[in-house]
């Protein structure tokens, strides 16, 4: 009997040390589920451009090689799922390369859903153009081309873009950083912080429920209108002529106001400052 109750504490012992082992011991949660990567790389003309359409994260980065390297990562929280029923289809026409998710992404409620990753690698003179996500972030990094950003429940993060952007989310925070200039910024909940050293004629930057900042440059010439229905608004180190300042509304020019700038939020409070 000693030797059974002493086999059994071992073997139950072992079946704990199993179980630790599989979860680990410092506190990461083991993936369950079906995940399939994939990494390609494509010829690609100098003066091209990049689109994405997927759903899922969307990651944009510079490469010093002379090819477009696509990372793709397929999971589904299923292991019932079947995800090769998602496909990734890259194809090149008229100077573009598109990289476009096609498929069934949503099962049965067994199955759950397929989403796709996207990591794109761009050599120089490759532009980026188009991002379009669904249930992700967008982020891009030190790579050129005027791009329009979108997902619809995401952030979307911008640093070192060389052109203008556009940048549009349901649920997520947008965050832009040296960019050549902006186009539009457009979320429902969440926080905007964006750079707008630039406008064409005119640019908007806009949530409905969180507060907005803008570092704007002092060189900047448009018509400035700052509004907010419940929140406050700061005009900090910037001329602006004939203004007109109440809690909840800024306007005035700014150089010699040739294009227009609108910065609004519903709930929320907008700060506008001086671009370094």
């Amino acid at each position: 009997m000693t030797v059974d109750r002493t086999r059994r504490r071992l073997l139950a012992l072992g079946g704990t040390a199993a179980i630790a082992s599989l979860s680990g011991c410092t506190n990461a949660t083991p993936f369950v589920g079906k995940r399939l990567e994939s990494t390609d790389s494509y010829d690609v003309a100098s003066d091209d451009q990049v689109t994405v359409d997927t759903n899922g994260d969307v990651t944009v980065r510079p490469t010093d090689r002379d090819r477009v390297r696509v990372k793709t990562v397929k999971q589904s929280s299923s292991v019932f799922a079947d995800v090769s029923k998602v496909t990734v289809n890259v194809s090149r026409d008229d100077g573009t390369l598109r990289i476009a998710t096609r498929g069934e992404s949503g099962g049965s409620w067994l199955e759950g859903s397929t989403t796709v990753d996207v990591t794109v690698d761009l050599p120089a003179g490759v532009a980026l153009d188009t991002v379009r996500t669904v249930n992700g972030d967008v982020d891009v990094r030190r790579v050129a081309g005027d791009a329009t950003l979108e997902t619809v429940n995401g952030d979307v993060s911008v640093r070192s873009l060389d052109g203008f952007f556009s940048a549009e989310t349901t649920n997520g925070d947008v965050e832009a950083r040296d960019v050549a200039g902006v186009e539009s910024v457009t979320t429902t909940n969440g926080e905007v912080a964006v750079d707008v050293p630039a406008v064409r004629d005119a640019a908007a930057v806009e949530t409905t429920n969180g507060d907005i900042a803008v570092a704007v440059s002092p060189d900047l010439n448009a018509e400035l209108a700052a509004t907010t229905d419940f929140g406050d608004v700061a005009v900090r180190g910037l001329s602006l002529d004939d203004s007109m300042r109440t809690e909840h509304l800024v306007e005035g020019e700014l150089g010699d106001g040739e294009g227009r700038l609108r910065i609004a939020s519903t709930n929320g409070d907008l700060s506008v400052s001086k671009l370094d």
